[in-house]
């Protein structure tokens, strides 16, 4: 049986960045839960940058990390990154801070997108994002 991290937290927003790296201080700018489009017409709408920010502990060792958005209504996938493999290390208490920056997604309707973080081939974490 494989033992999956625990999500901390799973962020949307539109830009982060570290202040102090003596301290880890996270800067997260504009938070995202929803987007109104301002756009004339208002759809597909292509959003600059959406980043995401995963916090995880309780990991062990080396995992394979993806990322993938999907329109909630159609099931499609509209957005899937590489897959990132990468180096946890074998403290179970330490927090891994797992950056991405989803560039140029194509929000084609409005409604409810998901973003899932899939570890090691298992749906870890999802978090939504309303588009009106």
């Amino acid at each position: 049986m494989t033992l999956l991290p625990f999500v901390r937290h799973m962020i949307l927003c539109q830009d982060w960045g570290v202040d102090d790296r003596a301290s880890l201080l996270i800067n997260v700018r504009g938070l995202l839960t929803s987007i109104r489009s301002v756009e004339h017409p208002a759809y597909p709408l292509e959003y600059e940058e959406v980043c995401v920010l995963i916090f995880l502990t309780e990991c062990r060792g080396t995992a394979e990390v993806l990322l993938a958005c999907i329109d909630e209504e159609s099931e499609r996938v509209i957005y899937k990154s590489e897959r990132h493999e990468i180096q946890i290390g074998h403290d179970p208490l330490a927090v891994i801070i797992f950056p991405f920056r989803v560039r140029g997604v194509r929000f084609s309707h409005p409604g409810v997108y998901r973003f899932e973080l899939w570890y090691n081939g298992d749906a870890l974490a999802e978090q939504t994002l309303r588009l009106r």
